[in-house]
């Protein structure tokens, strides 16, 4: 649940804003700034300048409740040497639009022109070969503001869920291969961040989802784009960017695949208790879920490390056994990604766990 104090901080930042005022506080050279309260970021996002947002992760999202003819979302697209990410955009409950990157991503209205209207990106897919972790930054998604049609307001955004979700994980959890296989230029394009079981799961139980998952990711071993192994990159966005003071009220934890060739069973055991006692360090009160990864790699390491925590005293930790819940020959694309069919699986399963835990 979000803290009484926060959510008195989110109201007071709020009602500093006319809600129907026009557009002046916030503004870059005649954008809306990606730091303007009025604009919603859901994930792990760099916000240190004040004309450029920076997120890593697909599931990450940018809302924006406005009024008038269109709003234009603003990216900055000159990092990108290879192919561009994909978005997922949506104009209040209509249809999820897939586009590339562009420097600009306009969403027209049709209607009154003072009829609130809520526009939304999803961030699909990456590279994940390129650089992620270690600025310059080649595979991120910089967002640098919002533009309004003529005569439009940016209003007060929709109220945040009250439950945040954070989920730690790897390429499945950031939805990698979802759509089908493919070369690695065509991955942007046949991943899913949005579709994923980490996201889907947090729609569920309509809460903030702020999904964490880098290909090739683990306990014992580091990502595709430099990203370091899970206890190292667990405290950032990115390298030298700490992740911020949020906490979650749920974490799902959801590594083990990767480590599943190189790992001997009892030195996994032992590194996935360190990293699991890291995220409570992090995150003192929240319910955490350990998953069993959908293929069983180092299930009896995970168990382990839950059982030696709860022994210790930390009944706030959990175990998810997820034999069965996806089937290889119909519910993957690899054999080991889950498809879309797969994740959805995997949501509707994992939200009813953590639905029995928040609310018996």
């Amino acid at each position: 649940m979000v803290p009484r104090r926060c959510a008195l901080l989110w109201v007071g930042l709020l009602t500093l804003v006319s809600p129907l005022g026009s557009v002046q506080a916030g503004e870059v050279s005649g954008k809306i700034a990606p730091n303007d309260p009025r604009v919603l970021l859901f994930g792990r996002w760099d916000r240190r300048a004040a004309d450029r947002a920076i997120t890593v992760n697909t599931g990450s999202q940018i809302i924006a409740r406005f009024s008038g003819s269109s709003l234009a979302f603003t990216f900055d697209t000159s990092p990108y040497k290879h192919a561009l990410p994909t978005l997922w955009v949506r104009r209040d409950e209509g249809d999820w639009r897939e586009v590339e990157v562009a420097e600009r991503i306009d969403v027209a209205t049709t209607g009154a022109a003072d009829q609130p209207h809520v526009a939304r990106v999803v961030a699909k897919g990456f590279r994940e070969w390129d650089s992620r972790w270690t600025p310059p930054l080649e595979s991120a998604l910089v967002f640098t503001g919002v533009v309004l049609g003529e005569g439009g307001r940016l209003m007060t955004p929709p109220p945040p869920p009250k439950l945040r979700i954070e989920f730690l994980g790897d390429s499945i959890t950031e939805g990698v291969l979802a759509v089908r296989s493919g070369s690695r230029d065509e991955w942007p394009k046949i991943a899913d961040g949005r579709r994923a079981f980490a996201f889907q799961t947090a729609e569920i139980l309509g809460a903030e989802s702020r999904v964490v998952g880098f290909g090739r990711h683990g306990i014992t071993i580091g990502g595709n784009g430099g990203v370091p192994r899970a206890i190292e990159s667990f405290p950032y966005v990115y390298a030298g960017v700490e992740k911020g003071r949020l906490r979650p009220a749920v974490v799902v934890i959801n590594l083990g695949t990767n480590d599943r060739r190189k790992a001997k069973p009892e030195q996994f055991a032992e590194d996935y208790l360190d990293y699991a006692s890291l995220v409570r360090q992090s995150y003192p009160r929240a319910e955490i879920f350990c998953m069993r990864p959908f293929n069983g790699a180092h299930e009896s390491g995970v168990g382990e490390a839950v059982r030696r925590l709860r022994a210790g005293g930390d009944k706030r930790l959990h175990y998810v056994d997820t034999a069965g819940w996806i089937d290889p020959e119909k519910d993957t694309t690899d054999g080991l990604h889950p498809n879309i069919e797969g994740h959805r699986k995997g949501a509707e399963k994992l939200a009813a766990v953590i639905r029995q835990v928040l609310w018996p």
